[in-house]
């Protein structure tokens, strides 16, 4: 039977430094990591296990069990550790601490039901990182996109599995930082282009000049803008033509 670690509630243990290094190093044995882990009598200092919640060679159940600490910053480097199991960070979505919960949810490994929960908490911190997520569910983006934060907005304006509906409606939003994201995103649709290709400020103009979907159309138009142009000529959707007779207008 496995027992716990000796006494290293201090730091002035002899011994302490060079256990904080393993129980954060990926090349200490995980038998080693999990007994560390075990530590029922609170033995371990907390940055010993603040160290130990975030390596990610930390065993699954090891992990499974500081998730269950009292100290907030365990469970907080449990909820950004790579390894953490889905069913531990479902549970740690719950966490009564905003910033554990906002772990969650920039974790890849989090499911993505807990995202969708996230994607309506309280704190914009965390809705923030849910949009940011890799692995954010195309809808769960489109419920962001009417989040009331700008920040969040601009998040899932930017993320590469946006949904061309929801870049449609961010193509309108009133935050030129956001609209600016989305003439950027791959997956805005020609429409939404267009749209923008008439938008008030420089910065998405330029954005909408530089992506590869926008229209010929809107194209020249931009073309006739000094501040667009050369940025729309080198577009490789504007037809040889149109961009040969600009080249001619500049001599």
């Amino acid at each position: 039977m496995m027992v716990g670690p000796p006494d290293f509630s201090h730091d002035k243990h002899p011994d302490f430094k060079s256990i904080k290094l393993a129980a954060g190093s990926g090349s200490t044995p995980p038998s080693v990591l999990e007994w560390l882990a075990r530590d029922p009598d609170r033995k371990v200092h907390p940055a010993v296990r603040y160290w130990l919640t975030r390596n990610s060679s930390t065993p699954p159940d090891a992990l499974e069990r500081l998730a269950q600490d009292t100290d907030g910053l365990a469970r907080h480097g449990v909820a950004g550790n790579s390894s953490t199991p889905p069913s531990t960070l479902e549970r740690l979505a719950q966490d009564s601490e905003g910033y554990v919960r906002s772990e969650v949810a920039g974790n890849r490994n989090t499911p993505p039901s807990t995202l969708a929960t996230l994607a309506q908490d309280s704190e914009e911190d965390v809705r923030h990182l849910v949009a940011r997520n890799p692995a954010c569910p195309s809808a769960t983006l489109g419920q962001l996109a009417h989040d009331p934060d700008n920040g969040v907005r601009r998040r899932v304006a930017g993320h590469p599995d946006c949904p061309p509906s929801a870049l449609e409606r961010l193509a309108q939003d009133p935050d030129g930082l956001v609209r600016s994201e989305v003439a950027g995103n791959r997956n805005t649709p020609p429409s939404a282009l267009g749209k923008l290709a008439r938008d008030p400020v420089e910065y998405v103009r330029i954005g909408v000049a530089r992506h590869i979907k926008t229209p010929p159309g809107d194209l020249e138009r931009l073309l006739r803008d000094p501040r667009t142009a050369e940025v729309a000529v080198n577009n490789p959707s504007l037809p040889a033509a149109t961009r040969a007779m600009w080249q001619l207008t500049q001599h």
